[in-house]
């Protein structure tokens, strides 16, 4: 078997294949047919539109990819196969994460080797549309009958799933010469990495995460910190461009709030006072609707140094205090006075003790 490996030269593509026992001098080669993202098909009889995969798709596809399914010369105009040139059938298949993403690959076994590169699915796709963030676009819920796979060229044909196309091609002997004539592919050197990178185009994102590259970033205690990807070169610009700038404006920032914090404290305190005048205004309303005595009114506001505007209505303090009024008339604290605004004689007619009387003096003196 002679493996001929791109930019996924790490995979064993010789895993992929169910049967490889049935496939002496057959012609194997690897697709990739579809991956999480946004992909542009061509739908049957209708509009097309752009399909968001998710990883739940990607699974719902491999589960309806079956061995044995046909690989036809370019699509068909309708999903009938008959008279359609076949060009080889599934052997394989199998999911694989890059990138922190899925991708699905498909391996197609012809009796001759062919230029066909690039490949597309001819299945039932269901989706929603996506009302949120990407309109116009549909995100796929699962996917239903994969009648066959549609191969072309590169350049010429424009598959829905971009990157789909051949990744790996391999060719299998019989059991004799497999010992002797298995390839082993070496580690790509950086050049070759670099020429597969443009040749496949995209983003480095593409094939390793935005984490890979930069490293982590957070804010730890005001400043800015990063723990790097050990790419001297990254942490160096990062450390110029970035937490140089960002922690200088951090540290303003602090400074300025070490400046202003008096005057901010100072005006909370102001307009508690201020809110504490107005409650003021509010507990005389309170005392008049509900036809409360003065004796009420005072104890009120010499409670008030404990309203907390932040936290507590004026209603619900006053309620609080006349609870805390009465216990305190009950436990003999307080002496309610007289409607004339007297307290009452402990005397009464028929006297009171020197006890009662003493009690009643300091009453006096507290009310």
């Amino acid at each position: 078997m002679i493996v001929q490996g791109y930019i996924q030269a790490s995979f064993d593509w010789k895993s992929i294949v169910e049967n490889p026992l049935n496939l002496k001098d057959k012609i194997v080669k690897v697709y990739l047919l579809a991956k999480e993202g946004v992909s542009n098909p061509k739908f049957l009889g209708s509009n097309s539109k752009p399909l968001i995969w998710t990883r739940e798709a990607i699974y719902s596809l491999a589960s309806k990819v079956k061995v044995g399914i046909q690989a036809f010369i370019g699509h068909g105009k309708t999903n009938e196969d008959k008279n359609r040139p076949e060009i080889g059938s599934l052997v394989g298949h199998s999911v694989k994460e890059v990138s922190g993403n899925l991708h699905h690959y498909v391996a197609i076994a012809s009796d001759k080797d062919h230029n066909y590169n690039v490949i597309s699915m001819e299945a039932e796709i269901y989706y929603d549309d996506d009302t949120n963030q990407n309109k116009g676009s549909a995100i796929v819920k699962f996917v239903e009958n994969l009648t066959g796979l549609a191969l072309g060229v590169k350049g010429k044909d424009i598959p829905g799933v971009e990157g789909a196309e051949m990744v790996a091609q391999m060719q299998f002997f019989n059991n004799e010469e497999i010992e002797n004539k298995t390839q082993t592919r070496k580690e790509m050197t950086k050049e070759e990495i670099k020429a597969a990178m443009r040749e496949h185009g995209g983003y480095v994102t593409d094939y390793v995460s935005i984490g890979d590259v930069l490293g982590k970033a957070e804010i730890v205690n005001g400043k800015l910190t990063y723990d790097g990807n050990g790419d001297p070169k990254i942490t160096k610009a990062i450390e110029k461009h970035i937490l140089g700038p960002v922690n200088s404006l951090l540290e303003q920032q602090a400074v300025k709030i070490n400046e202003y914090e008096p005057m901010i404290n100072d005006y909370k305190t102001l307009k508690v006072n201020q809110e504490r005048l107005t409650a003021k205004d509010k507990v005389s309303e309170i005392v008049k609707s509900r036809s409360l005595t003065e004796q009420h009114q005072k104890f009120l506001e010499t409670e008030l140094s404990e309203f907390d505007p932040s936290s507590q209505k004026v209603d619900e303090f006053v309620d609080s205090k006349l609870t805390k009024f009465k216990s305190m008339v009950d436990a003999g604290l307080i002496v309610l006075k007289t409607p004339d605004g007297n307290l009452p004689d402990p005397k009464g007619e028929s006297g009171g003790s020197s006890s009662y009387e003493k009690e009643y003096e300091e009453a006096k003196e507290i009310n």
